[in-house]
């Protein structure tokens, strides 16, 4: 099956990302849980996060 077109990111307070797909569907994503270790660390920083942008 494929997976639907995400057409929107919104940077939200807390570390939370609000999230629109091409069939209405819309979710508010934790990141908080991915920002420790080497990789996601980085996105601690609030500054790193908020220029979230889709990639088409």
């Amino acid at each position: 099956m494929l997976e639907p077109k995400v057409l929107n990111v919104t940077p939200l307070e807390d570390y939370r990302l609000f999230v629109e797909w091409e069939t209405g569907e819309k979710r508010i994503f934790d990141v908080k849980p991915y920002i420790m270790g080497s990789w996601f660390g980085q996105l601690h920083d609030v500054q790193n996060c908020t220029p979230s942008r889709l990639n088409s």
